[in-house]
């Protein structure tokens, strides 16, 4: 599945390319999760408004099935519209569904570095200096695609797939992460009760994460 965040975008009411045969469109500058470049390419949708490509605003890309090598063989979509624009013969894509324990932790992450509080935990004073929490943590869960939580420059950024050089690994139940993202639970009494297992790492650090979530759903 391809996230992706948009950063800026405007909506083109008129065009004279043959390659463009939906008017209007969009375009925008898109940032894939995890990376440091974002890149210029087209946005449509079944009905376009500029509610429909607001700044950060979540995109996938989808693919012409004949495709000719070219910045036109793709194009992006509000995640909403993804599955229906994949269902057309002409265009293809990734669909896989997000699991339970990614969908919640997601909305977690989505939220973390807007509140003050968290992004305190991710500080560390050595020496009398201030030195940010640089960690990756990547969940292999039962009857889940893998996916990997990135902490780096007091930023967090949750992607799919196996990130090689991880700091932190965790396999287990999904459903035990579903309740740490509900406040009905935490990774100390899920690690304890072997419903999560930390295959690398620090149990240490993945307890401070555990505040920094704590403070998220504490936060109103």
């Amino acid at each position: 599945m391809i996230y992706l965040f948009l950063l800026m975008n405007t909506i083109v009411w008129y065009t004279t390319s043959a390659l463009i045969k939906a008017i209007p469109y969009g375009i925008g500058f898109i940032k894939l999760d995890g990376a440091e470049t974002a890149l210029l390419q087209g946005i449509f949708s079944e009905n376009l408004v500029p509610s429909k490509i607001t700044k950060v605003k979540r995109e996938k890309a989808v693919f012409n099935k004949e495709r000719e090598g070219k910045m036109t063989d793709f194009f992006f979509v509000p995640e909403d519209e993804y599955d229906n624009w994949i269902s057309k013969p002409e265009y293809e894509g990734r669909s896989i569904k997000m699991g339970p324990a990614k969908e919640n932790l997601m909305k977690i992450v989505e939220k973390l570095y807007t509140i003050q509080k968290a992004q305190a935990v991710d500080v560390t004073n050595i020496a009398g200096k201030n030195v940010d929490w640089e960690l990756s943590f990547q969940f292999n869960l039962d009857n889940e695609n893998p996916f990997f939580l990135e902490i780096k420059n007091r930023k967090a950024t949750l992607s799919d797939g196996t990130k090689s050089g991880v700091s932190i690994v965790m396999s287990g139940d999904p459903n035990a992460i579903v309740r740490i993202c509900e406040s009905k639970g935490d990774f100390t009494r899920a690690i304890s009760r072997e419903q999560i297992t930390v295959e690398k790492g620090k149990v240490m650090d993945v307890i401070r994460l555990t505040r920094a979530i704590t403070i998220v759903l504490k936060t109103k």
